[in-house]
């Protein structure tokens, strides 16, 4: 989710560069799901799903709960018998983006971290609990700097750091969804090299985010759902009610500022009944996004209902 497609954020771990299993792990709010693809083509060698009776954003501090442990240890003796590289994503919700102007240049990577995550941690109203953040110099003279960046609290870092030693498992990248989804996408979104803004439904949540021309993000949110899934559909009004105002007040607050396509991807349910909403209030097409499950689900294998691993998929596949 930092501005260029091509660098991940945390990257924490160093992972196999010639992998023979690709593994994605992505969490939602209550559940966490693994998928492995293996062979050539790459086909999906297993999948499972693991509830969490403790939501990701109220997990103790230093050490996800017993069912999580319990999970990770299994998918670590299912894959740690090969040479695999591990993809994580977070839910977006947890991540804080911002971009900053400094009119007077900090100098030093420790320096503008440390400015980044008190700036937040101000923001936010948790100064106590600190954040970890990354960031992108945009532009810098001697007059000011422009500060691209992204945080996550300190303790949910700290808590998957903890889980993965004390499973056993090697994460390549640990990200945010929105980022591994706007790479997946990265040849589609960025065709004619023009702005957009795309919409991301997932289980639990939705992002809007919006890059410019270039392809650097230049604006980022997310929420989680007020009810639980069952209840999405009567939200689904009032969330493209807010993807409109939020689009148009980022267009008024700078002249410069564009969205020349608008894209919509994540669980299909939610994604094709917020379809027709957008549709109504944007001034360009919705461009419909749709990861190809079938190109990689075995033959004569059931998709499962009711759990979307479409998402862990493109996490696998970045």
């Amino acid at each position: 989710m930092l501005p260029s497609a091509n660098k991940y954020i945390w990257r924490q771990w160093l992972g196999f560069s010639k992998a023979h299993t690709q593994v994605g792990l992505s969490f939602d709010r209550s559940g966490l799901n693994v998928v492995t693809l293996a062979g050539s083509p790459c086909e999906i060698d297993w999948f499972s799903h693991y509830p969490m009776t403790i939501p990701i954003d109220q997990q103790p501090v230093k050490l996800f709960s017993t069912g999580v442990v319990d999970a990770c240890t299994q998918i670590a003796k299912k894959i740690n018998q090969q040479a695999y590289q591990l993809m994580v994503s977070i839910p977006d919700p947890l991540i804080v983006f911002r971009r900053f102007q400094v009119d007077t240049p900090i100098k030093g990577d420790k320096a503008i971290q440390s400015y980044i995550e008190w700036r937040i941690a101000q923001e936010q109203g948790e100064v106590d609990a600190g954040y970890v953040s990354n960031y992108q110099i945009m532009h810098q003279d001697n007059n000011h700097q422009q500060i691209l960046a992204q945080a996550l609290p300190r303790s949910v870092m700290m808590a998957l750091q903890t889980l993965f030693e004390e499973t056993n498992l090697l994460p390549h990248i640990v990200d945010s969804n929105a980022r591994f989804v706007f790479n997946h996408y990265y040849a589609q979104l960025m065709f004619n090299q023009l702005s957009g803004a795309m919409v991301i439904c997932q289980t639990d949540y939705w992002t809007l985010m919006i890059w410019e021309e270039q392809g650097y993000l230049n604006f980022f949110r997310s929420h989680w759902y007020t009810q639980k899934d069952t209840e999405v559909t009567p939200q689904l009004s009032s969330i493209a009610n807010t993807i409109e105002q939020t689009i148009k007040s980022y267009l008024g607050a700078n002249e410069r500022n564009q969205v020349e396509n608008v894209f919509l991807t994540g669980i299909a349910q939610f994604r094709d009944e917020l379809a027709p909403l957008l549709e109504t209030k944007m001034t360009h097409p919705v461009i419909l996004l749709e990861t190809q499950v079938q190109s990689v689900w075995p033959i004569g294998k059931a998709i499962p209902d009711g759990i979307s691993f479409e998402n862990t998929i493109r996490v696998a596949l970045s």
